[in-house]
C-alpha cells in the first residue's frame, strides 16, 4: 500500500497517517502519529512505519530531529456518536 502521514494547509499541521490499497481502491485511516508536522520522510523496515524529521512549525521549513515508529495496519478508533 501507500501511506500518507501529516501535512499542512492554512497553518495548521496535521497528525493524520492514511493508507491507500490499490487491490481495494481504499483508504484506511490509522492511528495519527504523536507529533504533527508536514515536509517528513517516511519508510516501512520490517512491518513497522517510520515518520522521519520534518517540520513542526506551520510555513517554514525547519528539519524536527524526532523517529516515530506508528502502528502499521491497526485501523484508528471511530468516535461514537
Amino acid at each position: 500500500g501507500i501511506a500518507v502521514l501529516g501535512g499542512e494547509r492554512g497553518g495548521d499541521l496535521f497528525a493524520d497517517v492514511n493508507l491507500y490499497d490499490p487491490v481495494t481502491d481504499a483508504w484506511t485511516a490509522l492511528p495519527p502519529m504523536p507529533t504533527a508536522r508536514h515536509g517528513l520522510a517516511s519508510a516501512v523496515m520490517n512491518g513497522q512505519l517510520y515518520a522521519i524529521t520534518g517540520s513542526t512549525l506551520a510555513g517554514r521549513i525547519e528539519n524536527t530531529p524526532v523517529v516515530e515508529r506508528l502502528a502499521l495496519g491497526a485501523p484508528a478508533a471511530t468516535p461514537s456518536a
